[in-house]
């Protein structure tokens, strides 16, 4: 369950990169990009590859994110086991 999240956000990450490629009239965007980009509000289709770009770091982050979580989880449970193993 630990991984949904990332899998998830490589996988919308890959149906708006999918998406804005195959249409060139109409663009998935993510929202308020143009007013974190304003030199890119005239360009819908440069939008929605900053769009794409958002959308691939919060998945690389959110990736990172439940790596170092799942690396904690697993010290925590090493270091549990010696306590126990240290007690008998």
């Amino acid at each position: 369950m630990r991984w949904l999240w990332p899998i998830l956000m490589f996988a919308i990450t890959g149906w708006v990169a999918w998406y804005n490629d195959a249409h060139t009239d109409r663009q998935v965007m993510f929202p308020f990009v143009d007013v974190l980009f304003p030199e890119l509000a005239a360009d819908p289709i440069a939008m929605g590859r900053r769009s794409v770009e958002i959308l691939f770091g919060l998945a690389v982050g959110s990736t990172v994110f439940t790596l170092a979580e799942q690396v904690r989880a697993s010290a925590r449970r090493r270091r549990r086991l010696r306590e126990e193993q240290g007690e008998e």
